[in-house]
């Protein structure tokens, strides 16, 4: 594996030289008139020297995804290894932690084993913890169009980071440390999977909870849903149909799969979406992708842009909008969660994002009770809430030392936030150059590109 920090970034040199010598061709345009050739010279050098200086900046560091890449194929070879699988009894499987021990055993060794084989093969130090997932699969006792399953109380202490239970076409992954919260609300848990055709012939998905005495329950917390089909595009989204709605969920395309996350189930279909904004043709295509996959996804609902199809890239993200797009980005988006800030009224348009990003510990508020909508959020805050999702929703690990990741541009990012910029750097979110200005309020084109980048690595 190469070392990080060791390549050359050459697609950040082409830009950054690019940028330069537009500048030099524009102050030479602008500041020549009158001046005598020597002059002239004396300041196309002096450009030169500036470039130069330019380009040393942004040489300091760039991604490497290869540990990274490392670390997510150790998870996937522990997932293949433990798989389980679990009888059913007149259609419902029981699991409880006894079922799954033995995969339990394997998920741990195995980790420790490529925990150890990473060590010896890698350069630098370890970006995140390696998963272990167990895989509880009923499919063979699935009847047609339906399955259940009982979750016992004591998969809670499941010494494991997920457990994924997979019917057909549909699996189900739990967190067992959140579970212990749920347990503490319901008597018991028990899931129905359900498959029909809809009236246009589609393949409907139904998944609902439920307690002990069958009636419908919602979680604490987000509970992760793969619905696995034939044929998913790029614009591929998940709508929930239940009760006649037709409500954009969104969702992760992985490996067949569009993976999403719900507290109360629905009905599913896989549907199509694009949003094709006017006005971004000036961005790089990095960019212009990252804000149309976003887009599909229900990602930018803020007030006004689908309407009329604006996306306005330069504009300045308030805290309003922030929330919103961070959210909706990692499905914490609820409309049951109440906000008590004295300057979010509940006619707010942004009122229900506002009362789930502080239910769910995204965003806080100022010590006189407001939340300050209006205000500019910096790029840096953006990263900080960026970095922690991946700590806590992925078991990112913060660098040992950030000085190296953030090189030259360290003065651009203000102290307390140096370790979370730089793990967003070493981890792919933003790239280092353009961390420039970080204290500066963030515009929606480099908000939706490291809200792309953190969407894709959950």
């Amino acid at each position: 594996m190469e070392k990080i920090g060791d390549k050359l970034s050459k697609n950040v040199t082409k830009k950054m030289t690019k940028a330069v010598l537009l500048a030099g061709m524009v102050f030479m345009l602008t500041s020549c008139n009158g001046m005598g050739v020597g002059d002239i010279a004396d300041q196309a050098r002096g450009a030169a020297d500036q470039a130069r200086d330019a380009l040393d900046r942004v040489t300091t560091f760039i991604h490497d995804s290869g540990a990274y890449d490392m670390l997510r194929q150790f998870e996937e070879d522990i997932r293949e290894n433990t798989v389980v699988t679990l009888p059913t009894t007149e259609g419902i499987a029981e699991i409880d932690l006894s079922n799954i021990s033995d995969a339990v055993t394997t998920a741990n060794d195995l980790r420790s084993q490529f925990t150890e084989q990473f060590r010896r093969a890698a350069a630098g130090e370890q970006v995140k913890e390696i998963e272990r997932s167990v895989t509880i699969d009923i499919t063979d006792g699935y009847s047609p169009g339906h399955a259940q399953f009982n979750l016992a109380r004591d998969l809670a202490y499941a010494d494991v980071d997920n457990l994924i239970v997979r019917a057909d076409n549909v699996e189900i992954g739990f967190r067992p440390p959140r579970l212990q919260q749920e347990f503490g609300m319901f008597d018991a848990i028990q899931v129905i999977v359900e498959n029909s055709i809809g009236y246009a012939g589609e393949d409907i998905h139904g998944v609902r909870f439920e307690d002990g005495h069958g009636n419908p329950i919602k979680f604490i917390n987000n509970v992760t849903i793969y619905i696995e089909a034939d044929n998913i595009f790029n614009n591929s989204v998940i709508f929930d149909v239940s009760d006649g709605s037709n409500v954009l969920i969104g969702g992760r395309i992985a490996d067949g799969k569009l993976v999403f996350q719900t507290k109360d189930g629905g009905q599913y279909v896989i549907g199509t979406n694009q949003v094709d904004f006017t006005d971004i043709g000036s961005e790089d295509r990095e960019t212009q992708q990252a804000i149309e996959h976003l887009a599909s996804r229900g990602v930018f609902d803020i007030m006004g842009l689908i309407e009329i199809l604006e996306f306005m890239p330069n504009s300045t993200v308030d805290r309003a909008d922030a929330v919103v797009m961070v959210t909706k980005t990692l499905f914490k988006y609820d409309e049951d969660h109440v906000s008590r800030f004295d300057d979010v009224p509940k006619d707010a348009w942004f009122y229900t994002a506002v009362a789930s990003g502080k239910a769910e510990a995204i965003i806080s508020g100022y010590p006189d009770n407001t939340f300050r909508p209006g205000n500019p959020i910096s790029k840096t805050e953006l990263l900080v809430i960026a970095s922690n999702t991946l700590v806590r929703e992925r078991q990112h690990i913060f660098p040992e030392d950030y000085r190296p990741i953030l090189g030259d541009f360290i003065d651009e990012i203000d102290e307390w936030a140096r370790p979370y910029v730089a793990m967003c750097i070493r981890d792919g979110i933003i790239q280092q150059d353009r961390i420039v200005n970080g204290s500066g309020a963030i515009n929606r084109a480099e908000a939706a590109l490291i809200l792309y980048n953190l969407f894709t690595r959950l």
